[in-house]
């Protein structure tokens, strides 16, 4: 029975995450070298290890480097599982992973990017918790915040999560900011399963936000004073124009089903 239940989970996984089977379109330049490519995405085992457990699988950090052949696309993920009133933390050191995955999940620092939450499987890019923490009153509450209004003009609620460092740990950051209830609806009426989600009318969450640019100003310089982001770019805009267009899958997370 337990063999059944893991089967069915990867061949989900597998199916509705996007698996890299080509290499990445780097080398039509006479000056940018290939990228490398990972005998398999580090994600997936990753989530794999958790089958048939509650997890989210956050994309922590990401870089670009080079050696002496390749391109080289690597992430930091964290991982988060709930146990009981406890959220059990770990976190990956820099895992390799293919150019496509990469360049896909540019926009989506900070988010989660696969979860499993309550028997269901969801590989669409989204902030931190919307699939199973917000709502639920073990976590936290609805609460009117008179510093917001609504498009309406009245106050809006936000979620505040419940200040507790033993259920947190180390991550409990990722939950420190409001959520607005117009976000949060925003996102359940639309994005759920359907689109990566980064707010109901400006960056709020991911990569482009005001809050990771503030909070990973080093991340930003990184990526700034890189060459090798330099050359990621030149080839993420050859690849765009080879595939003649992405699909609005890939525009909105390219973790999609």
């Amino acid at each position: 029975m337990m063999n059944n239940q893991k089967r069915n989970f990867q061949f989900l996984l597998v199916w509705g995450f996007l698996l890299v089977s080509l290499p990445f379109i780097s080398s039509c330049g006479k000056t940018d070298k290939p990228a490398y490519v990972p005998p398999s995405e580090p994600i997936l085992k990753i989530a794999e290890e958790y089958s048939g457990q509650d997890f989210s699988v956050v994309l922590h950090d990401m870089d670009v480097t080079e050696d002496d052949d390749n391109i080289i696309y690597r992430h930091k993920y964290v991982t988060l599982q709930p146990k009981e009133d406890s959220l059990v933390v770990d976190s990956t050191d820099w895992l390799k992973v293919g150019a496509q995955l990469f360049q896909e999940n540019e926009n989506n620092l900070g988010m989660e990017l696969i979860s499993y939450h309550n028997g269901e499987l969801s590989t669409t890019p989204k902030p931190v918790g919307f699939d199973w923490a917000i709502g639920n009153e073990k976590y936290g509450e609805w609460v009117t915040d008179s510093t917001l209004t609504t498009s309406s003009g009245q106050p809006e609620k936000t979620w505040q999560y419940k200040s507790n460092p033993a259920r947190f740990m180390f991550y409990y950051w990722m939950f420190s900011r409001r959520t607005p209830m117009s976000s949060y609806s925003a996102y359940s009426n639309s994005y759920r399963g359907k689109a990566a989600f980064y707010g109901n009318s400006t960056n709020r969450y991911g990569t482009n936000s005001d809050y990771q640019r503030k909070s990973r100003s080093s991340f930003f310089k990184r990526k700034a004073s890189s060459k090798s982001w330099k050359s990621h770019a030149r080839a993420s805009k050859r690849s765009s124009r080879y595939k003649g267009g992405s699909s609005s899958r890939r525009r909105s997370g390219g973790v999609g089903k």
